[in-house]
C-alpha cells in the first residue's frame, strides 16, 4: 500500500528486479579494484622507523 502512495506521489511507477532497475541501482563500487594493502610511501616509512628509533630509546607512550 505504502508503495503505490509513493509512485501517486512522485508521479512514477517503481520496476524493481528488471535489467533497467538492476542497471540503475547497481553499486558502482562493487566494480573497483581497491587495494586494501597499498604500499606505503617512503616519508612514512621513515617516519614509522623514525618512531621506532625514538620509542626504543625513550620508551614508549602509555595515552589513556
Amino acid at each position: 500500500m505504502n508503495e503505490r502512495v509513493a509512485s501517486k506521489l512522485v508521479g512514477r511507477q517503481w520496476n524493481f528486479k528488471t535489467p533497467e532497475s538492476a542497471a540503475r541501482y547497481e553499486n558502482k563500487a562493487r566494480d573497483v579494484d581497491y587495494n586494501f594493502a597499498p604500499e606505503l610511501d617512503g616519508d612514512i616509512r621513515d617516519s614509522i622507523n623514525s618512531d621506532s628509533i625514538a620509542e626504543t630509546s625513550l620508551g614508549k607512550w602509555d595515552l589513556a
